[in-house]
């Protein structure tokens, strides 16, 4: 894809962005953080404004011989959420967006959604208990 950036800039190619998933489960919790980043000649960038930050929590529901992720965006940062107004206090608030997937093991990984999560035990989850309670509060 390619767009004009004016007479000075010329023809440039779009900048694409992507989200670096991390995904962490306690028991039959499931915690998601989508962060923004893109991919220059093998380096990863990481974005402070630019792109999405996207958080999720939700419930892993199993049932016969397979486990389904059931997660509900709580939280996103430089995004649009998807409001309602409470005509009775006149307040606007977050629709909550959920989404249901089946999840698929695979020896040391994780399928959820087409995208594929390394089994990872020395790595540490972005936030520490407080912050999850905090971003992902549940609706």
């Amino acid at each position: 894809m390619r767009v004009d950036f004016g007479s000075s800039g010329g023809i440039k190619k779009i900048k694409k962005w992507y989200h670096l998933n991390h995904l962490l489960i306690q028991n039959d919790t499931i915690f998601l953080y989508k962060e923004p980043i893109r991919l220059i000649h093998g380096d990863t960038l990481y974005s402070a404004s630019d792109g999405a930050f996207y958080y999720y929590s939700g419930n892993l529901i199993r049932k016969n011989k397979s486990t389904r992720a059931i997660l509900i965006l709580t939280n996103c940062d430089y995004c649009i959420m998807p409001v309602t107004l409470d005509t009775l206090t006149n307040e606007l608030e977050n629709i909550p967006t959920v989404n249901s997937y089946l999840i698929k093991p695979r020896a040391n990984k994780l399928i959820i959604n087409k995208v594929k999560y390394k089994t990872i035990t020395d790595k540490v989850f972005p936030f520490d208990k407080s912050d999850i309670d905090k971003f992902w509060r549940k609706f």
